[in-house]
């Protein structure tokens, strides 16, 4: 695994940090509500897909457990049980070991702030990674335009404009669009396969990511990743977070 993997998950987690705060809304006769997914402790397993700028791929499975509004935690193997990735979210860190390359990389969320200018935040993450609206609050309810099939919802952070598409029919976040203003910077999530996961709840299982952002030579680059979940379950009992950093391992930054 190369060290490019790690820095699109980095990106990718970065990117969607922005917090919240009205561009413009709109009043709407029809109700808005959100179908989000509500949970006490999560346990998903994911197939994942990154193609990168010149089309190649790397494909891999991911495990993905979560605590709400506690932790996040991604553990990555490319195959045949060899763990590459382990990373974890949790309220006022965010860590990240590259067991191939014996490397580990650990931020503070304020030393990330300043790295790349934008907030990031786990309950962000969390929402992202089940398709719950990331950006609104219960104050939005009714104060959008009805576009098509969609309420749309548009806001706005600093420089960082975001567009939540939710199905008018299924009160689920299916489209997410996040642009810098003057900038060629864009990411969108499409969110899709919604299925039943306890017998009440809805989620997405199938996430499709398309990252688009300028290199270093001026060149427009895009990088998509899928994530295809293969299992999602809802649990009340505790789940285990193990993560150590081994002496061993070279810190980068």
């Amino acid at each position: 695994m190369s060290k490019n993997w790690i820095l699109v998950v980095i990106a990718l987690f970065i990117f969607l940090g922005c917090k919240r705060s009205f561009l413009k809304t709109y009043s709407t006769s029809k109700t808005f509500h959100v179908n989000n997914v509500s949970f006490d402790y999560l346990t998903s397993k994911t197939h994942l897909t990154i193609t990168d700028p010149q089309k190649q791929q790397v494909e891999a499975i991911a495990t993905i457990r979560m605590k709400k509004d506690s932790v996040v935690w991604i553990n990555i193997s490319p195959g045949l049980n060899i763990e590459a990735l382990r990373i974890l979210f949790t309220t006022d860190s965010v860590k990240i070991v590259n067991k191939i390359d014996k490397q580990y990389y650990l931020y503070t969320y304020e030393e990330l702030s300043k790295k790349i200018n934008v907030k990031l935040s786990l309950e962000i993450v969390q929402a992202i990674l089940i398709g719950n609206t990331p950006f609104t609050s219960k104050s939005d309810s009714g104060k959008l335009v009805l576009k098509d099939a969609y309420f749309l919802l548009r806001q706005q952070y600093q420089s960082v404009l975001i567009d939540n598409y939710v199905g008018s029919s299924s009160s689920k976040l299916e489209r997410l669009i996040i642009y810098e203003q003057d900038s060629t910077n864009k990411l969108f999530l499409n969110y899709s396969n919604f299925q039943l996961i306890d017998h009440i709840q809805v989620a997405p299982f199938l996430i499709a990511v398309s990252l688009q952002y300028k290199s270093p030579e001026q060149k427009i680059n895009t990088t998509d990743i899928v994530l295809e979940y293969k299992k999602i379950e809802l649990l009340k009992r505790n789940l285990r977070f193990p993560f150590t950093i081994p002496q061993r391992y070279e810190r980068k930054y």
